[in-house]
């Protein structure tokens, strides 16, 4: 049994950044609702059947919003693991890059998984002497800044070299992505509270709702960008990448152990082909269109 999905990139675009909006208006409009409502500020949300705001608390770090941050970190890891995969099956350059990146979208994912920078914070705000509100009240935000500039830097070439629209797509993502994560973070930093709960909603409160649920917006629309970005960059490669799932074991027919997509490929090149890709575990085919010619082999 063979399942097809087909993806059309500026439809994928496009739902993507309505879920990214629709849940930052969300977690505001709720988010007001909790804190505004007047019992709210007295008794638990658990006690007042309130708790399901919580789940769309875009400031919190156990919310849905931030589950479906980290599952867009996680697929922009997996398809660029896919394409330093495709890279390498292909002898192009920045195969490192590619797996590097894909490395760093899997450390964030963890990163907001487990809330390691909100942990590190801190110890550095207490080494700054940072006790009040400002531009470095988040201090995590510091190395965040120097990984930032290294990541900016060791990229440039990288990005040099993908299609010119692809480029571009993704110096705005990439933008909007440290913007939101860092900048925004510094900002909303001015408007971190500092009284104590009960005291009532002040204007200044609003502001920090209203920052929070602009950057983690931002933040997921960057997230959702990228995403697509790179899935249409790997269909600049190949317009079909299958995954098969193949029983192994000493019971396993060894006749179902090959490549499922084997039977799709131009018998022309079958024979042409079979030394260099017998070994190949790889399971994405090249059409035809991107086949290098065979006068240009090695």
């Amino acid at each position: 049994m063979t399942i097809s999905l087909r993806i059309d990139p500026r439809r994928l675009r496009k739902g993507l950044l309505v879920i990214a909006v629709v849940l930052a208006v969300t977690s505001f409009a709720l988010a007001l609702v909790a804190r505004a409502t007047p019992l709210a500020r007295t008794m638990p949300l658990e006690r007042l059947g309130l708790r399901v705001l919580r789940n769309f608390d875009a400031t919190g770090e156990r919310s849905v919003p931030t589950a479906w941050s980290i599952g867009l970190l996680l697929g922009i890891a997996g398809l660029a693991a896919l394409t330093a995969r495709l890279h390498l099956r292909r002898r192009l350059d920045h195969v490192g890059a590619w797996s590097l990146f894909s490395a760093l979208f899997v450390l964030f994912a963890v990163d907001d998984y487990l809330s390691v920078h909100e942990q590190v914070a801190v110890p550095l705000r207490r080494m700054i002497g940072s006790t009040t509100p400002g531009l470095f009240h988040y201090a995590w935000v510091i190395p965040a800044l120097l990984v930032g500039v290294v990541a900016i830097i060791s990229f440039r070439r990288f990005a040099a070299l993908l299609p010119v629209s692809i480029k571009r797509q993704f110096i705005v993502a990439g933008v909007l992505l440290l913007g939101s994560a860092i900048g925004l973070e510094m900002v909303l930093g001015m408007f971190s509270p500092t009284k104590q709960a009960g005291a009532g909603v002040t204007d200044k409160d609003v502001l920090f709702l209203l920052v929070a649920n602009v950057r983690q917006g931002l933040k997921l629309v960057s997230e959702s960008l990228l995403l697509v970005v790179v899935l249409e960059y790997l269909f600049t490669l190949t317009d079909r990448v299958a995954i098969a799932l193949t029983r192994l074991g000493p019971s396993a027919d060894p006749d179902q152990r090959k490549d499922p997509l084997a039977d799709g490929r131009d018998d022309s090149d079958s024979d042409s082909d079979s030394d260099s890709d017998s070994g190949d575990a790889s399971r994405t085919v090249t059409p035809p269109a991107l086949q290098p010619r065979r006068n240009d082999r090695c």
